[in-house]
């Protein structure tokens, strides 16, 4: 009997090492948790601050923690381990922090703590006017595109240090900054070029629009702590989770992966509205609503319904939000028809506080008080 299981498990083995599909690795649980903050407030905007927040959510071994610029400026950071500024606009990110918080940034990450950084976050580390100085980097002037999906060529030291493979990855791309090396803003920090880009959506006739073999990622330490931004969205897209994730590992050496929250075999398809800044209880909103496996989330913006997403879903939640999260939705006739054949077909939208203002005409929505009102029982009873 145990000769018979040996010969079984060797032929498992055999296999298992010739399948060509990859293998699950499940993150062992960490001794001590990683307390990564979320910047959540001015200049931090769009659906990458949503994805941002469920893979720090969801990954074991970290725990996430949601910052105002008030709550860094009064010296929150003390005691966690990572802040990640999302995508927006960085210096809408800067003037709300002001200098103040922008120190204690700069204080938190000297003293060792970790630094990422995506589109508006890579924009906020750079050393130029009204930013937070961390590496010898700036802007290139007048570089950058629109929305688009872009190569990315991470170099040997990129694929180390992120734990991924070296070579092209497509990625998601909104118009984020190209840096370029510079002069140091300070003795202390350093920097280096992980990857760059193969191939650009530029402006025609801009001076640096065609930002071939420019900066996609940059990694550098500044004190005792280590930084590192992307001028890409790794957080949009599973293929490029990885890349998100390898961030986090590579400035706090934790190897962790995000577990979903299982659902049911149909759940309902339901979309929610991302546009424009967003604010802490949008995000709790989500979570709970995840939660349910009956309720399967999908994170909606203009581009999202510009590509079709919104033929795929059973309802729609417009949360309350600022009033520029929703002015495309009167303004772009594409996305109003879209709203108007989404409900034509019985789409079920839910339109919380102040969106309900929003809505193009001809449309209709059920009412919900607030964002702290939804809840998947209030959505599943409709």
């Amino acid at each position: 009997m145990k000769q018979f299981i040996l010969i079984l498990a060797s032929a498992v083995s055999v296999l298992s090492a010739g399948c060509c599909c990859p293998q699950v690795v499940h993150p062992q649980k960490a001794e001590k948790e990683l307390k990564a903050v979320l910047y959540v407030d001015a200049g931090a905007s769009g659906n990458g601050v949503h994805h941002w927040a469920a893979l720090l959510k969801y990954s074991p071994g970290i725990k996430l923690y949601m910052m105002t610029a008030k709550d860094i400026q009064a010296g929150k950071l003390s005691g966690m381990d990572l802040v990640l500024l999302p995508g927006g606009y960085a210096p809408s990110q800067y003037n709300a922090l002001t200098e103040r918080g922008a120190m204690e940034i700069r204080k938190f990450v000297e003293n060792g703590g970790a630094y990422v950084g995506t589109c508006a976050g890579l924009a906020s580390v750079l050393n130029d006017k009204n930013r937070l100085k961390l590496l010898p980097f700036h802007r290139l002037k007048n570089s950058g595109g629109k929305y688009g999906t872009l190569s990315v060529e991470i170099n040997e030291k990129g694929a180390k240090l992120l734990n991924v493979k070296p070579g092209r990855v497509f990625v998601r791309y909104a118009g984020g900054p190209i840096p370029t090396p510079g002069k140091k803003a300070h003795k202390i920090s350093t920097g280096e070029i992980l990857a760059v880009y193969k191939n650009t959506v530029s402006y025609v006739n801009k001076p640096h629009g065609n930002f071939f073999n420019e900066p996609a990622a940059i990694y550098g330490v500044f004190g005792k702590g280590k930084v590192i931004a992307t001028g890409f969205h790794p957080e949009h897209w599973d293929a490029t989770h990885p890349i998100a994730m390898g961030c986090i590992y590579a400035v706090t050496g934790v190897k962790t992966f995000p577990v979903m929250p299982k659902k049911a075999i149909h759940p309902q398809r339901v979309g929610y509205y991302t546009g424009g800044r967003n604010s802490i209880d949008h995000i709790e909103a989500m979570f709970r609503l995840n939660a349910h496996p009956q309720v399967d989330i999908k994170l909606i913006g203009g581009q999202e319904i510009r590509e079709g997403d919104l033929r795929h879903l059973d309802m729609l939640v417009l949360p309350a939000a600022n009033a520029s999260a929703y002015k495309n939705l009167k303004k772009d006739d594409f996305i109003r028809q879209e709203f108007l054949n989404f409900m034509t077909r019985g789409g079920k939208l839910f339109a919380v506080g102040n969106a309900s203002a929003s809505l193009p005409e001809n449309t209709s929505a059920i009412p919900v008080e607030s964002n702290l009102k939804l809840s998947p029982e209030l959505l599943l009873k409709h």
